[in-house]
């Protein structure tokens, strides 16, 4: 029985509030992905009545046999999953390649084994993100979708105004973000049915605050199509091991119908035979209670292996048909929600490296120029926006500026070997009259000869506080050199001028404290 798939492309066009916990206080920290099951209840919420008419409800929403998976982030128009746990880099930074630990260990002692890695390497587990491979396959990229943060406060319905003490933020995924979700069907005359619904939806509401400003999602829907999957067996040391790399969260039960999270082989309901190897196993886990929206109640709490898990047997016989299409339909419960699910794709080649080079792909979001209205009000905005930059700029420049004229004073001191309580070079005094004559002229030309031409200028060549030695240069020359390369508005050298008596570390540079 083959498998049938419908791809759907969604894309936010509003920013979309998925929280990782149900709890009201404390920071609010998003989901990175969409849940199968938050796909399954937008869905449900809008043909449940139409296929339960149908005789068709339950086949398609609770028995399993049309499971709705999460969907992961689409980076350059290719399918991403959650980074295998198999994965780590070096915690010191030294190697940016992530090593597989499915085919390194740590050495015990001095060799050349290239399978074993030196101890002194601290290894660092990748926990977040996604990887995708090229068409070709013989690249892969790495991923984390872009999140914000928005402030939001309650209103009071009785006054109109904002509610006290009612503060709170969302963190959201950004609009524009591409996703990309997997419906898999063992009916096929089912799929042809859903899709054809699907081919006259545009859009969905998922997440929090939907009637808000938040979780508009376009559905861009692509043809049903017959998975074919490669089977998920890696030589190790010569021998095959079944390695199962889940593409979300995976709840099992043992033969007693309790949770385990070490699943033998026949847990999951797989014939093969085969050893769980914990040291080639790489897993993480979780506990939550689902909350039903419906029903307006929390479901039975599931304890998981999360996602990215790896989970790694010995096989000690053959893996049949019947295996692989068991995995196809999802391992354990929960299966139409999205669980149990693992990578059979060609993405599953990555499991193959010891040493992977994960390349960041290029913005998925594309700006759009806008043109602004031809008003006075956003001519003033814009003029506005625009002193706002330089204004900026100009300050850092100044700051800079203020930085070397403290190493300046400093050298300075030490190069003429002066005692505490010496005052020296250029004085209070000397900067406010730079600034009055900056203030005073209107470009450089005529500063520079105020400053330094004629018998009258202001910094004679008899003047021994700006004629004081840094060792390397002296302040008159320093000087000199800045109103050289100014423009002909001086706002620079005007606001050093300025800023030089208001900071407290050069004045007492300047006397010596």
């Amino acid at each position: 029985m083959s498998t049938q798939t419908i791809q759907l492309q969604l894309t936010l066009t509003e920013p979309l509030v998925l929280s990782q916990s149900n709890a009201t206080e404390g920071a609010h920290q998003s989901l990175d992905y969409i849940p199968g099951a938050t796909i399954l209840g937008a869905m449900a919420a809008q043909h449940y009545r139409d296929f339960k008419q149908q005789g068709k409800a339950y086949e398609l929403f609770h028995s399993g046999k049309v499971r709705f998976h999460n969907a992961y982030p689409l980076v350059n128009d290719q399918p991403s999953y959650p980074v295998p746990l198999s994965l780590h880099y070096d915690k010191l930074g030294e190697k940016e390649e992530p090593i597989n630990y499915l085919h390194k260990t740590y050495a015990t002692e001095e060799g050349n084994d290239p399978n074993k890695i030196k101890q002194v390497i601290q290894g660092k587990q990748h926990r977040k993100g996604y990887v995708s491979t090229t068409q070709n396959h013989q690249a892969w990229s790495f991923f984390e979708p872009e999140k914000t943060l928005q402030m939001r406060t309650a209103i009071n319905p009785k006054k109109g105004k904002a509610q006290e003490s009612q503060l709170y933020g969302y963190q959201l995924l950004k609009a524009g973000t591409q996703y990309l979700v997997q419906i898999s069907c063992d009916d096929a005359e089912l799929a042809q049915q859903l899709e054809a619904t699907l081919n006259g939806q545009k859009d969905l509401l998922i997440g929090r605050s939907r009637s808000a400003q938040y979780g508009k999602v376009q559905l861009s829907v692509q043809a049903a199509k017959t998975n074919q999957a490669n089977k998920p067996i890696i030589k190790i040391d010569d021998e095959d091991h079944l390695i199962l790399w889940l593409a979300s969260d995976m709840a099992i039960y043992n033969q007693h119908g309790q949770p385990t999270l070490s699943p033998s082989l026949q847990d999951m309901g797989l014939k093969v035979q085969g050893e769980f190897i914990s040291a080639k196993s790489f897993v993480r886990t979780r506990q939550y209670a689902p909350y039903n929206g419906f029903r307006k109640s929390y479901d039975l709490e599931r304890q998981v292996l999360t996602q990215g898990s790896i989970l790694t047997y010995k096989l000690t016989g053959a893996f049949s048909e019947a295996d692989m299409q068991t995995l196809q339909q999802g391992i354990g419960a929960y299966t139409e929600n999205g669980l149990g699910q693992v990578v059979l794709d060609n993405s599953f080649k990555l499991l193959q490296q010891s040493e992977i080079s994960l390349q960041k792909p290029k913005a998925q979001r594309q700006t759009q120029s806008v043109q602004n209205p031809n008003t006075a009000l956003m001519a003033y905005l814009v003029e506005q926006a625009q002193q706002r930059e330089v204004d900026a700029k100009y300050a850092e420049a100044i700051d800079g500026l203020l930085n070397e004229l403290q190493k300046l004073y400093q050298s300075a001191r030490n190069y003429n070997g002066l005692m505490p309580g010496q005052a020296f070079g250029p004085g209070k005094t000397q900067w406010g009259a730079l600034r009055n004559y900056a203030t005073q002229v209107k470009n450089k030309k005529d500063l520079q000869d105020k400053l330094f031409e004629g018998q009258d200028a202001f910094i004679k060549k008899s003047d021994k506080d700006w004629a004081v030695s840094t060792g390397h240069t002296t302040f008159k020359n320093w000087l000199a050199d800045l109103v050289n390369k100014e423009t002909n508005d001086l706002t620079l050298i005007r606001g050093l001028a300025f800023k030089v008596n208001q900071n407290k570390i050069l004045l007492a540079l300047m006397e010596g404290k």
